[in-house]
């Protein structure tokens, strides 16, 4: 009798421990899992303020969301952890808009002021034109004058002071396109760089540096 109930408390003892066994490995499952889960989710939220660190001013409020969404679904997993990741995304947000409105802040002023340069430019420029349609003028004055003494035919029907005359009148036309070519490329020379204005990175041409360059090819066609 006594050997029958060592065996049945043996047998007793032996289910304990087994019983015992499987929960703590049923424990250790949770908490494996338990620690899965909140790496996991710790990881998607850092990801989700990744995002929002990279973002720009078309972006923000569409990343700004779906931060949210990932903290609401996310953050209940992550445990003791909670708390710093609340607090990081939370500074993340704060840091990203702050440089936002700096970028924005300073992209009005790079805009005001190029605003002011191309306004300045266009005045420039304009002037210059009419310059450069002067000395036009006044290049063609000159070719007009000399024609009536380019053939033979026509000096030998001039007299001696008829001829003086032209010469005189030829020469004085040259002085003066000379004159207005040079006020030109003075001109140019001086204001050039207030003439042009920063090109903006893959986008045409600015309208006033095309303008500038084309009335450049005029003066550069007007010859003496």
């Amino acid at each position: 009798l006594r050997f029958q109930q060592r065996i049945k408390e043996q047998e007793e003892l032996k289910a304990k421990q087994q019983e015992m066994a499987a929960r703590r490995e049923e424990q250790a499952r949770m908490v494996a899992e338990r620690k899965q889960k909140e790496q996991e989710s710790t990881s998607v939220i850092r990801m989700a303020c990744q995002k929002i660190h990279m973002a720009k001013e078309e972006t923000i409020q569409q990343l700004e969301q779906e931060l949210y969404q990932t903290m609401q679904m996310r953050l209940p997993n992550c445990g003791f952890m909670m708390p710093k990741i609340r607090e990081e995304c939370e500074q993340v947000l704060l840091q990203t808009k702050k440089r936002l409105e700096e970028m924005a802040r300073q992209k009005a002023i790079d805009e005001e002021r190029k605003a002011r340069m191309t306004e300045q430019a266009e005045k420039l420029v304009d002037d210059f034109n009419v310059k450069v349609a002067a000395a036009e003028e006044a290049a063609k004055m000159l070719t007009e004058k000399a024609e009536a003494l380019t053939t033979i035919d026509t000096i030998l029907q001039m007299s001696e002071k008829e001829i003086e005359q032209q010469n005189q009148v030829i020469q004085e036309a040259h002085k003066e396109a000379n004159d207005r070519i040079k006020i030109c490329h003075d001109y140019l020379q001086e204001y050039y760089m207030h003439m042009r204005v920063p090109d903006s990175p893959g986008q045409p041409p600015a309208t006033v540096n095309v303008s500038l360059q084309k009335i450049s090819e005029r003066l550069t066609a007007t010859t003496t």
